[in-house]
């Protein structure tokens, strides 16, 4: 390594070091000196400090002129698997002053007009930023368990006895715009790991009318998106406005789950949940509006690839008649419904579980 001094400079100094390489050693002699060394090559130049940024100034400014000198291009870059927006902000701060990007979101296209190195290094950025998402497959099972055979599947939902049990939520009511009640029950979030002794307990109490699959939908999503499942039906409400007048309006009543995912680099999956339950409840009796009650909650669980997370504790009240009938008997005209047939009513407790497994799709 050669040493380039200043002609002009002259100075003693004395140190003492002791187990200091030579580079530290004249880092703090310089620095105490008021210079600065610049390695060029095999050449390590010494100079002040004030001539050094000097130098550095003079160089940007020259820098820039020739930037300004030299004649812009247009190129054109379609995007293909980010939008052509999300990318602008990105690739705006690699650009010269002199210049720009516009979008053209018909073809989801960047058009970059820079000078011929700008554009370079676009070019060089964009396979980067442009890549393939990976997605998480998101498979869920919504089903309805007759409340005293639940324990049968070996997990307490209203106890909150799950494996890694996340948290334990009260359900709370929202209007909706309507009158709203107080919904009782609690909505629990767990995890499990082997899904197949759950289902092996399900098929068991559906073949025993103890449970109910209301349905299984699948939605891809893609990683730190927002996808939501739906389950229910519209009713049409009428209500009445400010005047008097009467209209019907469509709510939406059921079971709706919106899940964010979020893959992390031990391949596991962060899960945002939010479900939310409503179903219709009667009228108010002082406004003759109808009450929807509404159970909601909102919870981050972090769960192996293919393992699942459990939504419980979401109870439901079911009033129910059956009509028992002596055979031919039953079904004579009037005297059949007098004299050889009765009612029984009676209210069944169901819950509902959410059952909700991740699975990662990688685009390589």
């Amino acid at each position: 390594m050669n040493i380039m001094l200043p002609e002009d400079y002259t100075a003693s100094v004395t140190a003492r070091l002791q187990n200091v390489g030579w580079r530290d050693a004249l880092t703090a002699i310089l620095n105490s000196q008021g210079l600065v060394a610049s390695t060029q090559g095999n050449v390590l130049r010494v100079l002040p400090r004030d001539n050094f940024y000097s130098e550095i100034n003079q160089m940007a400014s020259t820098r820039h002129d020739r930037e300004n000198l030299q004649e812009l291009q247009t190129q054109i870059y379609v995007i293909r698997y980010a939008t052509a927006q999300s990318l602008n902000t990105a690739l705006t701060t690699a650009l010269s002053d002199r210049g720009q990007i516009s979008i053209d979101e018909r073809t989801n296209s960047l058009i970059v007009t820079d000078i011929p190195y700008k554009l370079e290094e676009v070019g060089r950025l964009l396979p980067i930023l442009d890549s393939p998402t990976a997605q998480v497959m998101i498979e869920a099972k919504l089903v309805e368990i007759d409340a005293s055979y639940a324990n049968e599947m070996g997990i307490d939902w209203s106890m909150g006895n799950l494996n890694r049990v996340n948290n334990l939520l009260q359900g709370g009511a929202s209007s909706n715009g309507l009158s709203v009640g107080d919904p009782t029950g609690s909505i629990s979030f767990g995890t499990i790991t082997n899904m197949f002794d759950v289902s092996a307990v399900l098929t068991m109490l559906e073949s025993q009318n103890h449970a109910h699959i209301l349905s299984e939908p699948r939605i891809a999503i893609i990683d730190n998106m927002t996808g939501s499942v739906v389950s229910g039906k519209q009713i049409p409400l009428t209500l009445q406005d400010a005047s008097g007048n009467t209209y019907i309006q469509m709510f939406q009543v059921g079971v709706e789950l919106t899940v964010t995912p979020h893959i992390n680099a031990d391949n596991n999956v962060t899960l945002e949940l939010n479900p939310v339950v409503s179903e219709l409840s009667g009228e108010s009796t002082s406004s003759q509006q109808p009450i929807i009650l509404t159970q909601s909650a909102n919870t981050t669980l972090m769960i192996d690839d293919g393992a699942t997370a459990v939504i419980g504790g979401i109870m439901r009240s079911k009033h129910t008649t059956v009509r028992r009938a002596i055979p031919i008997l039953g079904h004579i005209p009037l005297l059949g419904d007098l004299l050889f047939s009765y009612n029984s009513e009676r209210e069944e407790s169901t819950e509902l579980v959410i059952f909700v497994t991740p699975h990662i799709i990688r685009p390589y």
